[in-house]
């Protein structure tokens, strides 16, 4: 512990003025007025150098004859101020101060304490320090310390959890490969290698309620306040155009500032037609429809086990309709990975508030939030996640309204990939920074080597969304990890015939993957091939984890060819 640092608690123990009650303290008040936030210090991603400036101002009485002012706190280094220069003033300004940044995950008050050296048992003591003032110069007391910002920090209560059992290993076993993520992660130069994870995903859309029929589930035709049925055709575009979801997953640039392995097809796909009632649910619930995550945290967010339960879990034929109700109680729609789409957050102080209003707080742009709990998959249980704003930001981005403008990304089909950091928390992946990241890790700040600390690009930062388009190779390998090793409800796979089954296809699918002549390929991670696999003459296929194949499937080494098992077995895709 620095020296000041250890002397500004051994006087905080004292209390406010530790002196006799008849005794006045000289110094009566510091103020650190906030001039300038958080500076990175051009040391990006090193947060220990982050600070912020601010105007020190320490109030006296009067001063003593000899010694110094003195001036300290966790967040300042200790000033030593000789009090010859302070002759004849009853306060001490010092202008543009570096304070250090705190980092906390929560906020963080300005705590500083200021005596004379002639008395130093008495110690003015202030516990909320900050100050600013404003344009119209309103002073605002009681200001936080500015965060550090070389790497992002999460808001309070959303970090440092443990992580969920079934996530994959963050330090492998050096005797097991087939416990290293990065194997899992599709071989660049052989993608077909690894199978495409197809995620089955429906979207349940909450509007607003007709302010009439409050409680009846129908829809405020005036103000929807989210998508309707109308915009079917967008909606399909997020999972068919190029700039939707799949269309990411699909097209991953490289990013030569992190140093990973350069992976540009993910291998996940998700399947959603765009046809209501059968994956695209709309639910005008006013509850619901502000379910989002703002307004200072609180929203209605205490409304998500009720909507679950009524629109996935126990649906009501009476409020929903026979033809939702058959759709919402079929396997085939239940176990999926679900996607509330609310309108926007809305919190109202008055808990029977049935309607939003002007007097509420309502936050219309972009936010979602998702439950670690629901990752290990539970088929009674599938798992839901929560993103608000996205109507909002689309009327933005038509020049309707400009409240979320600068969220908008450019494309309406590209509006979908909102929904894709939910998702990838679901499947292990977590904020990049230490102070953002939802888990404590052993490896990194996210349980992966490869990814940095602080990222323009990477997906899991915190930069502009529209720019966050790179995962790197233990990301990738992170989640088929999960998928192998879990086989969640959620996922579908290729039948014969072209469609998509929760079964499993006992013929192949794909065609053959082939081992060509002067080709060495190392299958390390456990994977579930589609096809036959022939290794050609001068090939070689060596085989160290478990390889499941499709009844009718064969692996085959022609003459000159090599087939090596060094672990794992082959078996029967059942």
């Amino acid at each position: 512990m620095r020296k000041q640092s250890f002397l500004f608690f051994a006087i905080s123990l004292a209390g406010f003025c530790t002196s006799l009650p008849a005794q006045q303290c000289l110094v009566t008040g510091i103020d650190a007025r906030i001039i300038k936030n958080c500076n990175d210090n051009g040391t990006v991603p090193e947060w220990e150098d982050d600070y912020f400036e601010a105007e020190l101002i320490v109030r006296f009485d009067s001063v003593p004859e000899n010694g110094y002012l003195m001036v300290a706190g966790p967040l300042l280094d200790t000033i030593r101020w000789p009090v010859g220069q302070l002759s004849g003033q009853d306060s001490l300004a010092l202008q543009n101060l570096h304070f250090k940044a705190s980092q906390k995950t929560y906020r963080e008050y300005i705590r500083l304490s200021a005596w004379f050296t002639a008395d130093p048992s008495c110690v003015k003591n202030v516990r909320s320090a900050g100050i600013w003032r404003d344009h119209d110069g309103v002073t605002h007391r009681n200001i936080k310390a500015p965060q550090i910002c070389s790497v992002c920090v999460g808001p309070p209560g959303s970090t440092g959890g443990k992580l969920p059992d079934c996530f994959p290993p963050e330090i492998p076993d050096p005797e097991d490969p087939c416990s290293d993520v990065t194997n899992y992660a599709p071989d660049p130069a052989r993608p077909e290698d690894t199978p495409i994870q197809y995620v089955k995903m429906v979207l349940h859309i909450f509007q607003r309620e007709h302010p009439d029929s409050l409680g009846k589930h129908v829809l405020n035709p005036d103000d929807p306040g989210n998508y309707t049925s109308e915009h079917l055709e967008m909606i399909r575009s997020w999972f068919t155009d190029p700039e939707g979801i799949n269309g990411f997953f699909q097209a991953i640039p490289d990013d030569p500032a992190d140093g990973s392995i350069h992976i540009p097809d993910a291998r996940i796909r998700f399947l959603n037609l765009g046809i209501e009632g059968v994956d695209v649910f709309f639910h005008p619930d006013n509850r619901a429809w502000g379910m989002g995550y703002s307004c200072e945290g609180k929203g209605t967010t205490g409304y998500y086990s009720k909507a679950v339960s009524r629109y996935l879990l126990n649906p009501d034929s009476a409020l929903l309709g026979e033809r939702y109700y058959r759709a919402l109680k079929s396997d085939d729609v239940r176990q999926a990975m679900h996607v509330f789409i609310a309108g926007a957050s809305w919190h109202s102080d008055d808990q029977e508030d049935a309607e939003p209003d002007s007097t509420d707080c309502i936050w219309y742009c972009t936010q979602g939030y998702s439950s670690s709990r629901q990752a290990c998959f539970d088929p009674a249980f599938p798992p839901v996640y929560v993103i608000s704003g996205s109507y909002y930001t689309w009327l933005s981005g038509q020049g309707v309204q400009q409240d979320c403008g600068d969220d908008y990304p450019g494309s309406d089909a590209a509006l979908s990939r909102q929904m894709i950091g939910e998702f990838l928390h679901l499947l292990s992946l977590d904020h990049i920074s230490p102070f953002q990241a939802h888990w404590k890790h052993l490896v990194g700040g996210d349980g992966c080597e490869d990814t940095p600390l602080q990222s323009e690009l990477n997906r899991m930062g915190c930069a502009d969304p529209k720019r966050r388009v790179v995962l790197t190779q233990c990301q990738i390998g992170r989640m088929h990890y999960l998928l192998q090793h879990l086989q969640p409800g959620y996922l579908r796979y290729p039948q014969p015939d072209g469609s998509f089954a929760s079964q499993k296809p006992k013929s192949t699918t794909e065609p053959d993957l082939r081992i060509r002549n002067g080709e060495v390929v190392r299958w390390a991670g456990k994977r579930e091939l589609r096809s036959n696999v022939v290794v050609e003459s001068g090939g070689r296929l060596i085989i160290n984890c478990d390889i499941g194949l499709p009844a009718n499937a064969r692996i085959t080494s022609e003459p000159g060819g090599q087939v090596l098992l060094e672990g794992g077995m082959i078996y029967r895709v059942e």
